[in-house]
């Protein structure tokens, strides 16, 4: 067996770190948003899919079809799931960045294993 196959499948044993898979999304595609306590933001439209990360502060968000809110704080992610709008209403000076939809961006890692 070759040594890169051999560590293909190391991958893959018990006790061995799982591979990391990503998504790789261009920076320039996600969107750093900056926001004031009491600030509030819509996304219209079918954002089904995109990601909302709070970098700093904390938000509540909300969207249509959804009977929950959510509030994120430093390091939490949210995925819209549903069609509509959800709104995003800063409860504190807050840093937000939002990725295009990940349903739209197939997966386009470079994991090993599928080469």
């Amino acid at each position: 067996m070759s040594a890169v196959t051999e560590a293909q499948l190391d991958a893959f044993r018990p006790g061995a770190p799982a591979p990391v898979v990503r998504n790789n999304i261009p920076r320039a595609a996600e969107q750093l948003i900056d926001m004031h306590a009491g600030d509030l933001r819509p996304l219209d439209g079918d954002n089904r899919w995109r990601v909302v990360i709070c970098r700093v502060g904390i938000v509540w968000i909300t969207q249509e079809r959804d009977w929950h809110d959510y509030v994120l704080t430093p390091g939490d992610v949210f995925v819209v799931t549903q069609r509509g709008q959800v709104l995003i209403e800063a409860l504190e000076d807050a840093r937000l960045e939002i990725t295009p939809s990940v349903r739209a961006a197939p997966y386009r890692g470079d994991l090993p294993v599928f080469h």
